[in-house]
């Protein structure tokens, strides 16, 4: 029997949320390799370790910045280093960055 979401702790809705990301970025992967979208493919493979990394960080066995870095590097493996500074661009200019908001 599966658990109800709504049975679970904080911190374990937190990890099926992020695991429910990752299983969707391998499937949003694998989808895209099969029809042959390369963009799709290219940003799914880059961030599907993400919510790994996002849990391991917020149990304080990794720091944000290293899974930031590790994105960096896996972008530019794929040339898409124009694809990452144009959303960074736009996240800060919508304000996402900012502390204050939520």
């Amino acid at each position: 029997m599966e658990p109800r979401e709504d049975l679970l702790s904080e911190l374990e809705q937190r990890r099926l949320l992020l695991e429910l990301l990752y299983r969707a970025l391998i499937d949003i992967r694998a989808a895209a390799h099969e029809s042959g979208d390369k963009k799709s493919f290219a940003l799914a493979d880059i961030f599907h370790n993400v919510p790994s990394g996002i849990n391991r960080a917020l149990d304080g066995k990794r720091d944000f910045g290293e899974i930031l870095r590790d994105v960096r590097v896996r972008v530019e493996r794929r040339n898409a280093e124009g694809w990452l500074d144009n959303a960074i661009a736009d996240i800060a200019r919508w304000g996402k960055l900012d502390d204050s908001q939520p």
